[in-house]
């Protein structure tokens, strides 16, 4: 039997616990309003072309097969199931054994197979063959980002069509900021993550950037490093991955590269050889983050308005592709 969805999420591992808090979202919100809750599965399933039903129906005087009841209150039966993965590695066997696993494969329920991951490979087909078996099967198949799946929710607001509370509008805002800080939501391709490294211009010019793994120093996934101080950003450069020290545990919190683990853990380990001895028994001492960089690129992008930074990072959304186009989009410009 498996585990509720609660607050009080019992896992450490990123997808149990990002589908705990997706299930918790749906839960809370059948709760406040189950009209709501209808609305967004039905938002959710558009390409299907297909309604989904989950409130009573209520009738009199409807023939059944030896009676006519004077009232008759009756709900369509549904089954819906998740499967959620980090990245789009889904594949033929599991989607089969989870249209398999509906309740006696019952065409009179409306079934529903959510795929949630942060962005879909476009290569269909490595999957056709449990898209056409949900078919055989009459179920809907729906692929589904973490992104489509918070814009849906957010909708329910903008529309201003139920009446959803405060509290709930308080906890979207949350479930979002999760997202965003462990990188589920795949904009970190447009963000710069400009941090004040006044302190750690020698590790700058290595190669990486270090700093506690505390929530007051907590980063979404971005793309581009831009090293701050003096009113300037003075090196721009692509983040290959950030990496969690504790001891000497080496764990990959995000590799924005193709590189293996056993290579981005291998290039870290050649950093931390770099580390002045201060560093060294900081990291003795406490569990840090290491940002690992590509190639660094000097620039003047710098700060307009009077005083610093008003926190120790701040993040900007880009246009480019590539490092050259940033260093293009932003040298001898300014930011407000």
């Amino acid at each position: 039997m498996g585990k509720s969805i609660s607050f009080f999420n019992p896992y450490s591992q990123g997808e149990n616990q990002v589908t705990n808090y997706c299930g918790l979202m749906l839960k809370m919100l059948y709760k406040e309003s189950p009209e709501a809750f209808e609305k967004t599965i039905n938002d959710l399933i558009s390409d299907s072309r297909e309604s989904f039903s989950c409130l009573p129906d209520f009738s009199q005087q409807v023939k059944k097969q030896n009676s006519i009841p004077d009232l008759c209150f009756s709900q369509q039966a549904f089954e819906i199931y998740f499967e959620t993965k980090k990245s789009d590695w889904f594949y033929n066997n599991q989607i089969e054994r989870h249209i398999d696993g509906f309740e006696n494969n019952n065409k009179t329920i409306k079934r529903i197979l959510f795929l949630l991951t942060n962005e879909f490979n476009p290569d269909e087909e490595r999957i056709k063959d449990g898209v056409d078996y949900a078919l055989e099967k009459g179920v809907i198949l729906q692929k589904l980002t973490f992104k489509d799946f918070l814009d849906t929710l957010k909708r329910l607001f903008i529309e201003n069509e139920f009446e959803l509370s405060k509290y709930f509008r308080e906890y979207l805002k949350d479930f979002e900021d999760y997202l965003l800080s462990n990188g589920f939501l795949n904009d970190w391709q447009n963000i710069l993550d400009v941090i004040n490294c006044r302190g750690t211009k020698e590790e700058i010019d290595k190669g990486f950037y270090m700093c506690p793994n505390i929530k007051t120093y907590s980063h979404r996934r971005a793309k581009y490093f831009g090293a701050y101080w003096d009113k300037n950003v003075n090196y721009i450069a692509e983040i290959k991955a950030k990496i969690i020290l504790n001891g000497k545990q080496l764990k990959i919190a995000w590799n924005n590269t193709q590189q293996s683990e056993e290579e981005i853990i291998l290039l870290a380990k050649e950093k931390l050889e770099l580390c002045a001895d201060w560093r060294k028994e900081e990291l003795a001492n406490s569990e840090m983050q290491m940002f690992l960089f590509g190639n660094l690129k000097q620039l003047d992008y710098r700060k307009k308005t009077r005083g610093g930074m008003f926190s120790s990072k701040r993040y900007f959304t880009v246009k480019a592709k590539n490092i050259n186009e940033l260093f293009n989009e932003l040298n001898n410009k300014t930011w407000e």
